[in-house]
């Protein structure tokens, strides 16, 4: 005889499965991956990579797969239909995976969650193509909403239990788990378990909604008395500043776009929260809240368009000004929609942010071809403007151009080589910019591609004004990989810390080994290091040229220089020194020798000919 809970368990969870076996499938397919990964070492990054990539296009097509089974059944598909519908998205889904690329950038990523997010604003009105029965569509978007929340209640707290068993197992009977058991039972209860508590109890038969009167009382009251009244609350904080901005004649800072987009978002989130109810006699107030809240934010818009078009204006199109300004186009599109319209469909949401979501995806529109665009155009200008540009190219110039410019061209190219590649600005350069910035050896795997390709105009890269005051700039100069050296063929191996302050102790170096003296000394108005052995004359060694140098292949804060790039080796007479220098910390000067050094380190090895 089985117990009544788990007979309606398997039940309820047999229908499921018969709903939606692709969406299962790949919820299964994609925890299991994931879980696969988890145990993956280090040196497996290819693999992960791959698998990670499946992962993401499984999830695409399990979202997409709710989607494409609700509207099946509201537009009562035939089953063998709904099953070709589910296979083509997994078929769509596979091609996404081919086409990421092999070394993803951040902006691949984001395109992903972009799409992410259409696919469930998808979920949200699929049922309702064809047709708009108002409570129904608004009873099924309550109930997916309830239905997520629910599920990630349950699962966690199966999560919270189960993680909770395996410690006490693992204290009382000293049956010790790897540490990473816990994330892939996390993976696993997300993946297959809430994603089954989800889509278990997901409504069928959606047209039957529309005569469902229910109002859940927890909704109701979390809506009024604690949604509703915050929204008041940042609303009448976001007047004050703007009341600031008016009186102080001051631009509005860019974070105020954030809070003004978010304010926004859970205001109208709070209205759809309540919407059914403004047609009660005794809550005639929702009407007027949403009519009042739609006005307030008219204002507040044009703040939003202040505040990010001054910084558009100023330093060009990026992907996030992009979002802020397509969020903002589309929150102005939809206060005028519901302040003008007669006729308020609320499923012009879900839609609009599918649609807008795609836009920014693909396409010559999109974020991501915009920014470029805007940024390439930016740079072109930027050298025009600073004698950098010439018959079409980038090139070199006689011209000193202020620190503003160098940090501003610095930027837009740091910008555009991280964003989108070498490839974004090789049309201004003539070089082959892949072979130029191409990894040659295992020391020059941090090789700085920005750095590297302003060096070929002649300007040193640089991301903020104290890397290239002339009077006030600090250098530091780290040897990649110093910890070991080879001695062969040298005597004496010298580890030295050198400081610049005449008062320090340190700014002088005496040595002795097997009735030998050594002895290294800065001599600071000719920005000169001096060494010697025994009575021999001193050696010395330029300091000021080397750094200019490194400078010029490093720019002043780098911390993996090549180490044979501070590495010199001099003689004097019958003594030879190689000096391997570790560390520079030091100040440009306009004063004689035109260096105030802090502190050198490294290694003097000596061999007596």
């Amino acid at each position: 005889m089985q117990i009544p809970a788990i007979r309606d368990l398997l039940n309820k969870t047999g229908t499921t499965v018969s709903r939606f076996p692709i969406v299962l499938a790949s919820a299964i397919a994609g925890s299991i991956l994931g879980v696969y990964i988890i145990g993956l070492n280090y040196q497996d990054h290819i693999l992960r990579d791959e698998l990670v990539k499946i992962v993401m296009a499984l999830y695409l097509a399990m979202v997409a797969g709710v989607a494409c089974t609700i509207f099946g059944e509201r537009e009562k598909l035939k089953a063998t239909i709904q099953l070709t519908l589910n296979i083509a998205v997994l078929v769509i889904s596979f091609f996404y995976f081919l086409s990421f690329p092999e070394s993803p950038k951040e902006n691949d990523f984001v395109k992903f969650f972009l799409l992410l997010i259409a696919m469930h604003a998808l979920v949200a009105f699929a049922p309702f193509v064809n047709s708009y029965p108002p409570n129904a569509f608004w009873q099924y978007n309550k109930q997916l909403f309830l239905k997520i929340l629910t599920a990630f209640f349950y699962s966690h707290a199966l999560f919270i239990g189960i993680a909770v068993a395996l410690l006490a197992i693992d204290n009382l009977f000293v049956v010790h788990f790897d540490s990473d058991i816990y994330p892939k039972f996390y993976i696993l209860v997300m993946g297959i378990l809430n994603t089954t508590f989800f889509l278990s109890d997901l409504p069928s038969d959606v047209g039957s909604l529309e005569d469902q009167n229910d109002y859940p009382t927890g909704l109701k009251i979390f809506t009024q008395f604690i949604l509703l009244p915050l929204v008041s609350l940042y609303l009448l904080i976001l007047y004050a500043y703007g009341i600031k901005i008016i009186s102080t004649q001051e631009w509005p800072v860019g974070w105020v776009s954030y809070l003004v987009l978010g304010f926004s978002i859970v205001g109208i989130l709070a209205l759809l929260l309540v919407w059914p109810l403004r047609n009660e006699e005794k809550h005639q107030w929702i009407r007027t809240y949403s009519r009042f809240f739609f006005l307030a934010l008219l204002p507040l818009i044009a703040m939003l368009f202040v505040a990010i078009g001054k910084r558009v204006m100023q330093y060009g199109v990026t992907e996030n000004r992009y979002f802020i300004l397509a969020l903002a186009v589309w929150l102005l599109i939809m206060t005028c929609y519901f302040l003008f319209s007669k006729r308020k469909y609320i499923k012009i949401f879900p839609i609009t942010l599918f649609l807008l979501c795609l836009i920014s995806a693909y396409g010559p529109w999109s974020a991501f071809n915009t920014a470029e665009k805007s940024q390439f155009n930016r740079l072109k200008k930027l050298l025009q403007d600073n004698d950098h540009f010439a018959d079409g190219k980038a090139v070199s110039s006689a011209k000193t151009i202020s620190s503003k410019a160098v940090v501003e061209i610095s930027a837009s190219t740091d910008y555009l080589i991280g964003k989108h590649g070498l490839q974004s600005i090789q049309p201004l350069f003539t070089e082959n910019l892949d072979s130029l910035c191409a990894v040659k050896d295992s020391s020059d795997l941090y090789a700085f591609k920005p750095r590297k390709v302003l060096g070929i105009i002649g300007i040193t890269y640089a991301v903020s004004y104290d890397m290239i005051d002339p009077v006030d700039n600090q250098i530091n100069l780290n040897v990649k990989n110093s910890n070991v050296i080879i001695t062969k063929d040298f005597d004496y191996l010298v580890d030295f810390n050198i400081s610049g302050d005449k008062s320090d102790r340190n700014s002088q170096q005496k040595f002795s080994a097997e009735n030998n003296n050594i002895s290294i000394f800065w001599v600071d108005s000719i920005a000169t290091l001096n060494f010697a052995f025994n009575d021999s004359l001193p050696v010395n060694l330029k300091i000021r040229s080397t750094v200019d140098s490194l400078i010029k292949e490093y720019g002043t804060q780098y911390y993996d220089v090549q180490q044979n790039k501070m590495q010199f080796d001099l003689e004097n007479g019958n003594v030879q020194y190689r000096l391997k220098i570790n560390i520079i910390n030091a100040r440009l000067t306009d004063q004689p020798g035109g260096l105030e050094l802090h502190n050198l380190s490294g290694w003097l090895l000596i061999r007596k000919k």
